[in-house]
């Protein structure tokens, strides 16, 4: 479960750092690196399995879970047009702008509309980059919003493991992490660009690996630690402030 959890994010957190660094030499990122940092990601889970012990088809588990679960967010979102507020205004017209030609990161004062400069010149640009990722390879815009669902079930395998831990007998466990993981935040913005659910879900990661370590510390629960906390400051700015409150001394906040 908790390795499951460390696929997820490890895909977040590589296609957005891959595109990153890809446009820092190049004017954009190849559309080639989404199935490599699924690769990766497969394979930093695998390494980390076996860390903790997991042997035989045990190990098998968690990757074709991730693959069966990111397989369906390229096709649900498509179903559902982004039509809300600053999801449609200027979420979707960064990544598409980004599919056009702008560099962020060569770029960062590109002319763009007077009403979208301040918004898409100063706001975290995380899962634009992972949208990017996304659209670079499906060519649709509507299914390069698959982030938050493939956040939504790590939240609920870090929340469910760190309950187990804890204690909590199994039907419990299952429901604290149901109603952490799909609470409001999450399920209103599944099927838009907004990035508050993921902020919120990797959040949850975050501090669900929080409980789990102060039990059993680990390369894996460190990971998870890490990763999750990139995710959500660079989800959003506030994502900084409120990582930082839940860090342990001497914590894992980078970007």
């Amino acid at each position: 479960m908790v390795c499951a959890t460390a696929i997820f994010l490890s895909l977040l957190f590589s296609r957005n750092s891959g595109v990153l660094l890809c446009s820092l030499p190049a004017r954009s990122s190849p559309p080639t690196w989404r199935p490599l940092a699924l690769l990766l990601s497969l394979a930093a889970g695998d390494w980390l399995a076996r860390r903790e012990g997991l042997r035989g088809r045990v190990r098998i588990v968690p990757p074709m879970a991730v693959l069966i679960v990111v397989g369906s967010p390229s096709v649900w979102p498509r179903h559902f047009m982004t039509c809300r507020g600053t999801a449609f205004w200027y979420h979707q017209t960064a990544v598409y702008q980004m599919s056009h030609g702008w560099n962020p990161i060569r770029d960062p004062l590109h002319s763009l509309s007077p009403h979208l400069q301040d918004w898409l010149h100063y706001y975290a640009k995380g899962p634009w980059y992972v949208a990017l990722a996304l659209f670079q390879t499906t060519h649709h815009i509507e299914w390069a919003k698959a982030a938050p669902w493939m956040a939504l079930p790590a939240t609920f395998l870090a929340v469910f493991a760190a309950s187990m831990d804890f204690g909590l007998r199994r039907r419990a466990a299952i429901v604290v992490a149901a109603l952490v993981s799909l609470n409001p935040v999450v399920t209103c913005e599944l099927a838009s660009y907004l990035v508050d659910g993921l902020m919120v879900s990797s959040l949850a990661c975050f501090v669900a690996a929080l409980f789990c370590w102060f039990r059993r510390p680990s390369v894996l629960i460190h990971w998870i630690l890490m990763a999750s906390a990139i995710v959500c400051i660079n989800a959003k700015l506030t994502g900084w402030s409120i990582s930082a409150s839940c860090a342990p001394r001497g914590g894992y906040m980078c970007s």
